[in-house]
């Protein structure tokens, strides 16, 4: 098989990587959530994340309980 032809099978590969990855990550705060309720909601995480390069850039946001 030529290099040009393993390409596609190797990102393939790391596709299948980081959804598992992602996966697992995912699995693992849901089941910290549901130990301590402790979270962050996705618009203060946004807003902060806007923030990333400016003048202005806060500091993160808390976790709420």
């Amino acid at each position: 098989m030529t290099e040009r032809a393993e390409r596609p099978e190797r990102v393939d590969e790391v596709a299948k990587e980081a959804r598992e990855s992602f996966k697992q990550e995912a699995l693992a705060s849901w089941a910290a959530y549901q130990e301590t309720g402790r979270h962050l909601p996705g618009g203060e995480v946004r807003n902060w994340l806007k923030t990333w390069g400016t003048e202005n850039e806060p500091t993160a946001p808390e976790c709420h309980e």
